[in-house]
């Protein structure tokens, strides 16, 4: 099966969408960003910490994130 039939396949059974919401998270994170921008040390050179807190489905954004960024 080739990457072209398996997103194919994916966006058949992605009923919800995800994908198009993993792949917007930095978006996500740079519109929290500009929208919280008046806190205290709210910059990007300040984050030393993100948590993200989930159980099964909803722990995989963790580990998909902690993998996107483990280079960065």
């Amino acid at each position: 099966m080739g990457s072209l039939e398996i997103m194919e396949n994916l966006k058949k059974h992605d009923k919800g969408n995800m994908l198009s919401l993993l792949k917007s998270f930095p978006r996500q994170f740079e519109e929290v960003m500009t929208i919280h921008a008046d806190l205290p040390g709210m910059t990007p050179e300040n984050i030393t910490n993100i948590i993200i807190v989930g159980v099964g489905g909803s722990g995989i954004v963790g580990t998909l994130l902690k993998n996107y960024l483990a280079d960065k």
